[in-house]
This record gives structure tokens, C-alpha cells and sequence, in this order.
């Protein structure tokens, strides 16, 4: 059942060539369209800017990391995507339409509506540095619930969903387990299960292996690397730099709300050319 789902995914994502360029990425006539746009996004909490006039594209199939010190703005970056928070400046668009903003009657861009967010939202996964699971529901009840909640999916048809996904990440043995009887890497991968009963064409991930025990880690990368092999397109945030080189075809070094150097993991890790991505790279890896 598992190969099969995995089969599944790869038919409903379609690997896009490597997209080598730092953003904002350069479009060439025959370039693929993007799933992800961020157009001169700006993120102010008061006085402080937490992204700057960030651009950004991903296409279809790409799996970029995002990498970068504490506080350079790259789980924000992940949380505007999700509308968690709101932006300053600048729009977003998922696809070819907008996420933060609509036209009017008259054609003017103003503040999207809820229904219009939950709509272009919807083309969206996240898996959060904590599970977020629901302590009172099992790993089942869990992931069925945004299919039959969101979706509008039958019961049935949710459950049998849910069930394949949690085989997909290794839990098809736990379906009634509740989350304080699972470890910390289970609880993540069900998080995982439950991002993707959405059947999102996009899944963020928010450094999902922070929270864990060091002997858990695994298990949660090896999940998110059989992902990607699927051809979903995955945005990571990440300090995992050995799993960020073998899983992503493009990474982007973040500083200050800013993207100040991207390209492939190659050479960003081996052999960047921005001062403070060499600083970066070197202090890490000490």
C-alpha cells in the first residue's frame, strides 16, 4: 500500500527541471510558471523589519532549503505562506492567484477576504517545528480530520486516506494510538501524514526536527526524503545541513530578512561566494 501511495503522489507532482538561479529567480520565456511567488514581501513587528523586500519563486517539483542564523526571518518567511501572519508590503501568489490580496469590482488590489485565503491556502501543508497534534484523538482521528473538515470528504473514504498515509510514514501500526503513547519522531510523522491528507501541491516544513531527541531525527528525514522522491514540491527550513545537500535542488542563505545568496546545495555549502554565507557556512560546520 505504501509503494502505492508513493505512486500516487509521484502522478500528482511532476518533477520540474532545477531551478539554479538566486531569487528572485530569473524567468526565462520557456520557464516553468511558478507554484510560489513572493514579490517584494516586507514583515515589520513595529520598528523591527523581519523580512525586507524579499523575492522569491519555486516552481513545480523544486525542493529548495532554507538556511540561515536565528532570527534571519525563514520560519516567517514560511508563516506569511500560510497567512499565520500578516505582511506589510509587497503580495504572494500561489499559483496564478494571489493569497493575501483580491481585486475589487473595480479591478483595485485590496485585502483578500477569509474565504478567498482559505481557498488558495488550501494548495498548502505545513509540519511545524512542534506536532500541534490533537491530544484527545488518535493518529487515525487526527489525520482524518482536516479531509472531512476542510475537504468535505466522506468519512469513509477519509479513514482509508488517513489509514495509507499513516502506513506512508511508518505508523500503520499505530492508528489508535493516541499522541502521548507515540514518541516525539512518531508525533511528527503523523503531523506529516496529516499535511498531506490535504493533498497540498506544496509542503512547507519548519525545521520539523528541532523539537526532537537526537536519536529520533531519522526517522523523520528518511519520511521527508521518501517525499521528496515524489516529486512534491517542499520548501524546508532547516539546520540539518547534510540532509538540506541530499534532499534539496536549490538552497537559499537568509540573513536579516533577506535572501542574500541562493543557488544549488553545492554551491552554497562548498563554495559560497557572499561574505556572510561563507561566515555562516564555516561557523556551522566548527
Amino acid at each position: 500500500m505504501t509503494s502505492l501511495l508513493f505512486s500516487d503522489l509521484s502522478r500528482r507532482n511532476t518533477e520540474a527541471p532545477l531551478h539554479p538561479q538566486e531569487a528572485p529567480a530569473m524567468q526565462t520565456p520557456d520557464a516553468v510558471k511558478p507554484i510560489v511567488s513572493f514579490e517584494n514581501v516586507t514583515k515589520r513587528y513595529g520598528s523591527f523589519t523581519v523580512l525586507d523586500r524579499l523575492n522569491l519563486t519555486v516552481t513545480p517539483g523544486e525542493k529548495v532549503a532554507i538556511i540561515g542564523p536565528s532570527g534571519s526571518g525563514k520560519s516567517t518567511l514560511l508563516r506569511v505562506l500560510m497567512t499565520l501572519e500578516g505582511i506589510n508590503e509587497g503580495v504572494i501568489r500561489i499559483e496564478d492567484d494571489l493569497l493575501t490580496h483580491m481585486p475589487n469590482r473595480n479591478g483595485v488590489l485590496v485585502p483578500a477576504n477569509d474565504r478567498h485565503i482559505r481557498k488558495v491556502r488550501g494548495k498548502i501543508g505545513m509540519v511545524f517545528q512542534s506536532f500541534n497534534l490533537f491530544p484527545h484523538m488518535t493518529a487515525l482521528q487526527n489525520v482524518i480530520e482536516a479531509p472531512v473538515q476542510v475537504l468535505g470528504m466522506k468519512p469513509a473514504e477519509a479513514r482509508e486516506r488517513a489509514a495509507d498515509l499513516l502506513e506512508l510514514v511508518g505508523l500503520g501500526s499505530k492508528l489508535g494510538h493516541y499522541p502521548s503513547q507515540l514518541s516525539g519522531g512518531q508525533q511528527q510523522r503523523v503531523a506529516i501524514a496529516r499535511a498531506l491528507a490535504r493533498s497540498p501541491k506544496l509542503m512547507l516544513f519548519d525545521e520539523p526536527t528541532s523539537a526532537l531527541d537526537p536519536e529520533l531525527v531519522g526517522e523523520v528525514l528518511s519520511v521527508m526524503r521518501d517525499l521528496a522522491t515524489t516529486g512534491m514540491t517542499m520548501i524546508v527550513v532547516t539546520h540539518e545541513l547534510g540532509f538540506a545537500r541530499e534532499v534539496s535542488n536549490r538552497m537559499v542563505f537568509m540573513d536579516a530578512g533577506q535572501i542574500v545568496e541562493a543557488g544549488s546545495p553545492e554551491e552554497i555549502l562548498i563554495s559560497p561566494q557572499n561574505p556572510r554565507t561563507q561566515s555562516f557556512i564555516s561557523a556551522v560546520r566548527t
